[in-house]
């Protein structure tokens, strides 16, 4: 006589198909390498090990003269670099900075967005702080993006005008406990408190009219929000405020 019961049979069956399935997920996201799968950043673990995603482009032979893949720098940064009167000695953070891309590469996504470079920053333990993803995306697109957000965090940002040295720019910002977003966009030039001559406005505008086009989407781990905010005033990280 068969005694097996065709109920608990079938939970066995669905618990081992339910394990694999997250094996799978799990291997999948665990082997996530950066310039090899568009990477989610909607999905993206803040507790990834950021030497190993960046493992591929951290070869030297991927400048862009040579092949179509990214080329990513580590740089120090040390308390004195920050506003130059720290310790040289006391690491703030290391920097994984992309020197080789094009604007026409897509990297990563945030919803509806793509991103054309993803650059992140560790703290001395190798432990993620923040990244940061620039993107060349209409007004159509970004507006998609902050109604996506909104829904995501069940909230709208808090937003605020800030301004460096000629630029213009709205900061949005969104934050629930496990991760803070801030969007960076309507970037503009604004010479109307500043005496400067015309050929000198239409050289600046000429040099930094990629700039005007472009949006940074930052992602930070919510306990070094005030490590970060304001200080690294160099490449991406300036507008992180």
């Amino acid at each position: 006589m068969n005694n097996k019961n065709p109920t608990k049979s079938f939970c066995s069956l669905f618990t081992k198909i339910t394990l694999i399935i997250f094996l799978i997920i799990f291997e999948s996201c665990q082997g996530q390498v950066y310039d090899e799968n568009i990477v989610d950043l909607k999905s993206f673990n803040l507790k990834t090990n950021i030497s190993k995603f960046y493992a591929k482009s951290l070869n030297r032979e991927n400048i862009k003269i040579t092949n179509e893949n990214q080329y990513i720098v580590k740089d120090t940064i040390t308390e004195y670099d920050i506003d130059w009167n720290g310790n040289r000695d006391e690491i703030f953070g290391t920097h994984y900075r992309v020197i080789s891309y094009s604007e026409s590469d897509t990297v990563a996504k945030y919803s509806n967005v793509n991103f054309f470079l993803v650059e992140s920053m560790v703290n001395e333990q190798n432990e993620l702080m923040i990244l940061n993803a620039k993107t060349e995306s209409n007004s159509n697109k970004i507006n998609k993006l902050i109604s996506d957000l909104n829904i995501e965090f069940n909230k709208k940002p808090e937003i605020n005008q800030n301004d460096s040295g000629f630029f213009y720019y709205r900061i949005l910002t969104w934050r629930n406990e496990s991760k803070l977003v801030k969007l960076v966009t309507d970037v503009k030039l604004d010479f109307s408190n500043i005496e400067i001559d015309e050929d000198s406005k239409e050289a600046i505008t000429k040099i930094d009219k990629n700039d005007l086009n472009n949006s940074i989407l930052y992602i930070c781990k919510p306990k070094f929000e005030q490590k970060l905010l304001g200080k690294v005033g160099i490449g991406n990280w300036s507008r992180f405020k």
